[in-house]
C-alpha cells in the first residue's frame, strides 16, 4: 500500500502529514514556485514508481548542482531518445532547428532551470541561454550540418556575461533523430 502525505498549507508554509488510505487533499491557493514543485512531487510520487522522467529529472538535478557540461550531453540524448517516433509521422518538424530549440527550452523550464530563449545580443542571439551555480551555458543548436561552436566562437556572444561560461554547439540529424555532434568549451 502507497502511503500518500497529507499537505497543509498554512503562515506561507507547506505541511505535511503522512496519512494511510485517504485520498483527501487540501486546496491551495497560490503557493510560491518552491511550494508548487514540492505539491507536484507529492503528487507524482503516490502515483508512480521510478519512472523515465525520475530519472531524466535526477540527471538534470546532478548537472545543474555540479555545472558539469560532460553530464550535460546524455541529458540531451535521453530526452530526445524518449520522443515517441509517431511525433514526427506526416509532418517535417524535425529538420527545423526551431523544434529541437523549443523542446530543449519546454524541458528546462518544465524543471524550473532559468533558460532564456533567443538571448539577443549586440552581434546577434544565441538559441538557448542556461544559467546555474554561477555558471552560464550559451547552446547554439544547428539541423544536419554546420559549426554551432564556431559561430558562438565567431560572434562573441559570451562577451555580454561574466564568470565561468560554456559554449555548447550542438547538431542534429534529423533522419535519425538524436545529436550528431556534442562539443563544448569554456572560455
Amino acid at each position: 500500500m502507497q502511503r500518500l502525505e497529507k499537505l497543509r498549507y498554512s503562515n506561507g508554509n507547506l505541511q505535511n502529514e503522512p496519512i494511510e488510505n485517504n485520498l483527501s487533499l487540501n486546496c491551495f491557493h497560490q503557493p510560491c514556485n518552491a511550494h508548487q514543485r514540492y505539491i507536484n512531487d507529492a503528487i507524482l510520487q503516490s502515483m508512480i514508481i521510478v519512472s523515465e522522467k525520475e530519472l531524466l529529472h535526477d540527471e538534470l538535478l546532478d548537472f545543474i548542482e555540479t555545472g558539469d557540461v560532460n553530464k550535460l550531453e546524455p541529458i540531451i540524448r535521453h530526452l530526445f531518445a524518449s520522443i515517441a517516433y509517431n511525433n514526427y509521422t506526416n509532418n517535417h518538424i524535425d529538420r527545423y532547428e526551431g523544434f529541437y530549440s523549443s523542446v530543449l527550452f519546454a524541458f528546462f523550464i518544465g524543471f524550473g532551470v532559468n533558460i532564456i530563449a533567443e538571448d539577443v545580443s549586440n552581434r546577434g542571439r544565441i538559441d538557448l541561454t542556461l544559467k546555474a551555480c554561477g555558471q552560464t551555458f550559451l547552446l547554439e543548436l544547428k539541423v544536419t550540418d554546420g559549426e554551432p561552436l564556431e559561430q558562438i566562437r565567431r560572434m562573441k556572444y559570451y562577451e555580454k556575461y561574466s564568470g565561468e561560461r560554456y559554449l555548447v554547439g550542438i547538431v542534429f540529424d534529423p533522419k535519425a533523430r538524436k545529436i550528431s555532434k556534442f562539443e563544448w568549451e569554456m572560455v
